[in-house]
């Protein structure tokens, strides 16, 4: 692990990290605004970093998923991390890992980008497709070919929210973008009516 520190002059300074053993590779690193640094080791664990001239391990906890990626949820006190067995929810105040009951459904399905555009407003990608998550209602939308997304699969923190709003997922099959504000509808099943049978 080494810190790339802007100088403020056009150059950088690279900083080894000899505080932290050797064996702890990490595979993801996240950081918010408390400063505390999440780094997710692939010996299965996460591990809560501090840094202030060096860099101080200050906790640990048992994780055993592969993670693509890490997103605060805005208004909440809560990460959302998406592993190779659906999401997982940190609570960083608590220092607690848990499940969605919710979203049982995408245990075992991939998740490779979470990008909100709001609290109640969630959008991910998958190995099999996009989906849209109302955590108020607990409600889920899934898409897939059928609804003209370019791919089944995305890949791994290949998302990104622009400031006009737009979100985009990158696959091999090219990018994703669904629009901001974007509104469902919900159109009723047509009913289908018999009135006669032949019968030859």
């Amino acid at each position: 692990l080494v810190i790339c520190r802007d100088m403020g002059n056009g150059e950088f300074e690279i900083d080894p990290v000899n505080t932290i053993p050797r064996w702890k590779q990490y595979t993801w690193l996240f950081s918010d605004k408390t400063g505390i640094i999440y780094g997710m080791n692939n010996l299965s664990t996460l591990d809560f970093l501090q840094y202030d001239s060096t860099l101080v391990l200050i906790d640990t906890l048992p994780f055993n998923a592969y993670t693509n990626c890490m997103t605060r949820i805005p208004g909440k006190e809560e990460i959302w991390i998406g592993t190779d067995n659906g999401i997982f929810k940190l609570d960083p105040v608590k220092r607690l890992l848990d499940t969605l009951p919710w979203l049982e459904f995408l245990s075992g399905i991939v998740i490779n980008g979470i990008v909100p555009e709001n609290e109640n407003k969630i959008w991910i990608s998958t190995n099999q497709g996009i989906y849209f998550l109302e955590p108020r209602t607990e409600k889920y939308r899934q898409f897939d070919l059928s609804n003209g997304i370019g791919s089944m699969t995305f890949n791994p923190n290949a998302f990104l929210r622009r400031r006009n709003g737009e979100i985009w997922f990158a696959s091999h099959d090219g990018t994703t973008v669904i629009p901001p504000g974007i509104q469902f509808k919900e159109v009723p099943l047509r009913q289908i009516h018999f009135t006669k049978i032949l019968v030859n």
